[in-house]
């Protein structure tokens, strides 16, 4: 039988204690960069839920609603608004207002470019509304912004874009599509 030695078993336990400690720590990363993803795909995945996201599509109000969209516009501009976006000078955009159920009603007021719409009640009930585009239609991009107070407003164009408190002002940026025809 060999008897080691105390400097001999020191030095083969060293190799075990780092084995364990590189063990360990290997461990520590897997866990922690499990967890990183984990937090990724949760902030995704709720980013989807909720509709919410940093840029929306708008879209079109069709010709066949134009003569209804009128009553939502400023009275003193629908006739020539809608006359222009029958033209297709310069269509309008359509948007769904709502609010959470359980949330109070909201007066808001949409702005886009420079256009302010009249003051809309948000209730639970989905209202669509037509603005104009926010950027000459050619563009394809702009900004769009509620003003009022109220919480979880929802404005839907594609993704859907959720205020969960509007204190003021709340701006959101905004694309579409330039269709060359009506």
């Amino acid at each position: 039988m060999t008897d080691l030695s105390g400097a001999q078993r020191e030095a083969s336990a060293e190799p075990s204690k780092q084995n364990e400690e590189a063990s360990v720590l290997g461990s520590l990363l897997v866990v922690f960069g499990g967890a990183l993803l984990t937090g990724f795909i949760a902030a995704f995945a709720l980013q989807l839920l909720s509709g919410s996201s940093n840029k929306s599509e708008l879209t079109r109000v069709a010709a066949s609603e134009l003569d209804a969209a009128a009553s939502t516009l400023v009275s003193s501009q629908a006739t020539q608004r809608v006359a222009d976006a029958k033209s297709c000078k310069a269509p309008l955009a359509l948007l769904t207002v709502v609010k959470k159920t359980g949330s109070p009603d909201a007066t808001i007021r949409i702005e886009s470019g420079e256009y302010v719409s009249p003051p809309f009640v948000v209730t639970d009930v989905p209202q669509q509304l037509a603005v104009p585009y926010p950027a000459p239609y050619p563009v394809g991009r702009g900004v769009m912004s509620i003003i009022g107070e109220g919480k979880d407003i929802t404005v839907w164009m594609t993704p859907g874009w959720t205020v969960p408190i509007l204190s003021g002002i709340a701006t959101h940026n905004v694309w579409w599509d330039p269709k060359p025809n009506c």
